[in-house]
Formats: structure tokens, sequence, C-alpha cells
């Protein structure tokens, strides 16, 4: 069972499941998850900054655990979305060695100071790669193809809220209406005053969110 396997049902059996996509739950959830991706990471580099070899290793599987709950969390097609990445990346690899002093004099041609690298396989093959010789970077070839994942993205849910003038009548409206409903008096901001203008003309509003953007107001005439 690979690493994202066992965190998801860990996550499941700790009660910790996706939320509903593009609503303001679920960019919390990411949000807290890429905090603790954050905090795992600062201890690899403390790991690295002290070569303290067993710690770092540690370290490294932490991160690679918080990693795949971010996945999990994002509620992506996450096994499918991973091989077209991976096959991406195989891209910038080749037995090609014209192949590869191409892209190598394509990097030099833009001010890069990068080499060919070549590994021999245990079936004797011999791959070639680009490097940037500062940090050993394996390095993209011109016009290199992006990866294609629209098709696996998930859609956005729209979120619906009932907004009223009135907090008095906040408890009688929400058992009239279906959605989340809240009071002009809980909003911030300079929209305060264009909701409660629109409140005097129409009556109750209906807004719909989408990927955290306001994309309509409705009017709920009385």
């Amino acid at each position: 069972m690979s690493t994202f396997e066992r965190v998801s049902d860990w996550n499941k059996r700790a009660n910790k499941l996706p939320e509903e996509v593009g609503t303001a739950a679920y960019w919390k959830s990411l949000e807290d998850q890429a905090e603790r991706i954050k905090e795992e990471l600062k201890e690899v580099y403390e790991a690295i900054a002290a070569k303290d070899i067993s710690n770092l290793i540690k370290e490294g599987s932490d991160l690679d655990v918080v990693v795949s709950g971010f996945n999990y969390l994002a509620g992506s097609v996450y096994g499918t979305v991973i091989d077209k990445v991976l096959d991406n990346n195989d891209l910038k690899i080749t037995r090609a060695k014209a192949k590869a002093e191409n892209w190598l004099m394509f990097h030099q041609d833009n001010g890069v100071d990068a080499f060919i690298d070549e590994y021999t396989d245990e079936n004797g093959n011999i791959w070639y790669s680009v490097k940037r010789k500062e940090d050993n970077k394996v390095l993209k070839y011109g016009n290199f193809p992006k990866v294609d994942i629209s098709a696996l993205v998930p859609e956005p849910v729209e979120e619906k809220y009932i907004i009223i003038k009135d907090p008095e009548q906040l408890e009688e409206a929400q058992d009239t209406y279906a959605y989340e409903v809240m009071s002009v008096e809980s909003l911030e901001g300079e929209q305060v005053d264009m909701f409660r203008d629109l409140l005097d003309q129409h009556g109750d509003l209906l807004l719909t969110i989408v990927n955290g953007s306001l994309t309509s107001i409705d009017t709920l005439e009385d």
C-alpha cells in the first residue's frame, strides 16, 4: 500500500474527510494542512543544517505524510494525476545523446551554466539528462510540454447564502430557508453598505459563491 493510500485511510478513520471542493471549509482545510507542510519542511532544513542524518530521514518521512494528507484533502484523482506528472517528468531524460546535446545548447544559449550527465542502468542502457551546475537540477528543454490535468480537476460546488437585514429575524429566517442564513450585521468591509441598500429595496438576498468568489446576487421578494 502506498503512502497516499495509508494516509487516506488514516484520515478516514480519524473522520478527517475532504470538504466540498471550493467551499470556505475546503480552502481552510488546505491552508491548515499547508501549515503542517511548512512546519515539517522547517524541520528538514534544521536537520540538514545540523547534519543530523537520523533526524533528516525521520523528518523526510514526516514531510511525505503531510504532503500525502494535503493531496487527500484536495480531493484530486491522485493516482491518475501523479502518473501524468511522473510521465511528464520522464521526458526530461533521454537515451538519445544528440537530443541531450540540443537541450544543452538551448540552455547555454539562454545563459544557463549546464552540463550533460549520463547514467547506465542494469540493462546497459545509457540515459542522458541536462543539469544546472549550481544545484544539479535536471532541466526541462525548450517548449517542454505542460501536464494537462484539466479533465481530472474536481468542479467547485456552489455555496448559497441568505442575507437578511434584521438580526432579530435570523432565527425565523433559518427555519424558512434551506440555505445558510446570516444577517448583514455579520458582514465586514465595503460591501456591507451595498448589501444594506439592496436589502432596503428588495428584502432578503440570495448570494451564490463559487470557489470563494461571489458570482450572483438574487433577490427574494417578500
